[in-house]
């Protein structure tokens, strides 16, 4: 699927100024909205949802003025210190698995880490070390064979 993201300006001092964010709705019928500030880009603001289908065949990645809004609102009325002025948005691919959760697994030599759902980048913490255990043949985190690409038969 295709997903925006938008960035907006101001200064982000530390981490507690302007923390990592994400907002579910009620009814955690999704994702949400997430933030976080991106050194050297502003503050990065996005509703964790599609905007349109992935296309193959298309080069088009041109941005959604109706999601821009959409997050110009919700920093507007989430965090009204914020300029809610968008330096600039972006639309970018992500991939998903069938259940949406990631696949992090080994086959033969190679190490798989994907199916993340555009959620990787808030994990990578935690796949780094999971990833490197794959790579370097240690053995698995039991609590991580969830992951497996076995589970879909």
């Amino acid at each position: 699927v295709l997903s925006q993201v938008s960035y907006f300006a101001g200064e982000v001092d530390t981490w507690q100024q302007r923390p990592c964010l994400v907002d579910v709705p009620a009814d955690a019928s999704s994702f949400g909205t997430f933030a976080m500030p991106v050194p050297g880009l502003g503050y990065k603001v996005a509703i964790d949802d599609e905007i349109r289908p992935f296309d193959p065949t298309s080069t088009d990645r041109g941005i959604s003025s109706d999601r821009e809004r959409e997050v110009v609102d919700w920093v507007r009325h989430h965090l009204p210190g914020l300029d809610p002025s968008v330096t600039h948005s972006a639309v970018c691919a992500w991939t998903s698995s069938p259940d949406d959760l990631f696949i992090l697994d080994r086959r033969g030599d190679v190490v798989i880490g994907c199916g993340d759902s555009g959620q990787a980048f808030k994990f990578l913490p935690l796949f780094g070390p999971l990833i490197a255990d794959l790579a370097e043949g240690r053995r698995e985190d039991p609590d991580a064979a969830i992951f497996r690409a076995d589970r879909f038969g």
